[in-house]
């Protein structure tokens, strides 16, 4: 039974992001169907990024003191106005058609709590006409055929805004963990299901690339890190966190030589000064 017309408020937490918000918001000002609402929680930037989101008058800038990806997003999570939150990160940029995508899967799948949807990144080889999304597409029927049911990403998701409430209290805000994991978690232990929606399609940067190879294996191990201090184990995180050490050399090179402007590997792009990510330090 499909249920009335659902309302999404999109959140975004940001941390330095001056280089990445401006086309993030882009691509939700070019929405077919605009969301309801645009929450950013900023989370003590010393750069452009509040003066660039202000400059959208459908946004919604909110400041969040705690340092932390968690405190941010809990702030633009308990802000929320609408019946469905979806999240995003500064660097995504989402498909036209997302926000009238989620509201639409919601709407057909009412015992359905959270989704989560294909990403592709903007910055890497076959970028250029959505090749990688057959890829991205291709890869998660494998992973989640094996592994069972999705885990949400932070770069694309969505959740009713009910089951937020159920669980606001209890997600983690100690510790070195994913926290959109964290989130999955908490959904699992009241019995909520978690889907993937191929037509939830969000393009990313894949900067993280850029962290040096200690601080990006330490990062990859918090697939598998964050359902253990939960005392649980998962296969689809430890998949993920197999699969992005084996590619890590191969797809760093590729980031370096890849010129998303011209589609192309171009050696000047490599000689490039690159703009720096923000802390990963805090989940």
């Amino acid at each position: 039974m499909r249920e009335k017309t659902l309302t999404l408020s999109v959140v975004i937490p940001t941390y330095n992001e001056e280089t990445y918000i401006g086309k993030c918001l882009d691509a939700i000002a070019a929405q077919t169907e605009m969301p309801d609402e645009v929450i950013i929680v900023d989370n003590n930037s010393i750069d452009k990024t509040v003066e660039i989101a202000e400059k959208y008058d459908f946004v919604t800038v909110l400041k969040e003191k705690e340092q932390g990806v968690r405190f941010a997003r809990n702030k633009g999570f308990n802000a929320a106005k609408s019946n469905l939150i979806g999240r995003i990160d500064a660097d995504t940029r989402l498909s036209s058609d997302w926000c009238a995508q989620v509201r639409t899967f919601f709407s057909n799948n009412p015992s359905i709590t959270a989704a989560t949807g294909s990403n592709v990144y903007y910055d890497l080889p076959l970028a250029k006409k959505d090749r990688n999304l057959v890829l991205d597409r291709m890869l998660r029927r494998l992973v989640y055929g094996i592994g069972g049911m999705p885990l949400l990403y932070g770069s694309n998701m969505a959740l009713r805004v009910e089951a937020w409430n159920r669980i606001a209290d209890e997600v983690c805000m100690d510790g070195l963990l994913y926290e959109d994991y964290d989130v999955s978690i908490h959904l699992f232990e009241h019995g909520f299901q978690i889907a993937y929606d191929k037509h939830m399609v969000a393009r990313l940067s894949a900067r993280r690339l850029d962290d040096r190879p200690a601080e990006f294996i330490k990062n990859m191990n918090l697939h598998t890190k964050t359902f253990a201090l939960h005392g649980q184990k998962n296969r689809i995180a430890s998949i993920s966190r197999l699969g992005y050490l084996s590619v890590y050399p191969a797809l760093k090179v590729m980031l370096r030589l890849y010129d998303e402007d011209k589609g192309r590997i171009s050696l000047k792009k490599a000689a490039r000064k690159r703009s720096a990510r923000p802390d990963a330090s805090h989940y």
